[in-house]
């Protein structure tokens, strides 16, 4: 399998060169902004690397046309959620439906809403992600949107909770680690085109709670 990830050098997606490379059969080329960051990610299995700028349209579309899926898991951190989390998401996206691409993974959030109005402090980045999930959806292209609850860097357990809405995310997180290896599942097994899912960590194994949606 081809994959190819935006986003491989944040914590998420180190995990996810590191889940994905156990499988020999994975060719995995990430999109990176510096080079100097390319040896790092070789080491965690990255094959291929391709240095550009997230935002320039004609940088991402560096994508191979024989590439079977594309991951996004790039975030601007709070730094430029319109121009990273928003529009990069999307225009990868249109990349995506140009070339025929068989699956997008998009990493979103947990309450991503264009038409949010809570006043939490990170209003601005839910509606962006929302834009984003809202825009994907409408495009008609073969995709996975996952929604994970806070994020934290604890080891991963690979147990989880998901559902495909209200899901009870009520002082619960997800490990990195974990969000990592359920990406990397749907990635290599085609799973769960069409849906968004929204996900914490629980008492299911990734396979259980995954297969359990279709």
């Amino acid at each position: 399998m081809k994959l190819f990830i935006f986003g491989a050098n944040g914590q998420v997606g180190q995990h996810l060169v590191k889940e994905l490379a156990k499988n020999d059969d994975n060719i995995i080329t990430v999109f990176l902004r510096l080079n100097s960051q390319a040896g790092k990610l070789k080491q965690l299995g990255a094959s291929n690397s391709i240095i550009g700028d997230l935002t320039d349209k004609e940088a991402i579309n560096q994508v191979p046309d024989d590439t079977d899926v594309v991951i996004f898991v790039a975030g601007s951190q709070g730094k430029d959620v319109i121009n990273v989390d928003q529009k990069a998401a999307m225009s990868v996206a249109d990349v995506v439906k140009d070339k025929q691409i068989s699956h997008y993974i998009l990493l979103s959030s947990y309450g991503a809403d264009s038409h949010s109005t809570t006043e939490h402090s990170l209003k601005e980045y839910l509606i962006a992600k929302g834009k984003a999930d809202d825009y994907v959806k409408k495009l008609g292209i073969p995709f996975t949107i996952l929604k994970p609850g806070v994020l934290d860097n604890h080891s991963g357990t690979g147990l989880i909770s998901v559902k495909k809405e209200n899901l009870e995310v009520s002082n619960r997180s997800i490990p990195r680690e974990d969000v990592a290896k359920v990406i990397a599942y749907i990635a290599e097994n085609q799973l769960l085109i069409g849906e968004s899912l929204e996900l914490i960590s629980g008492n299911q194994s990734i396979e259980q709670g995954l297969k359990s949606l279709r």
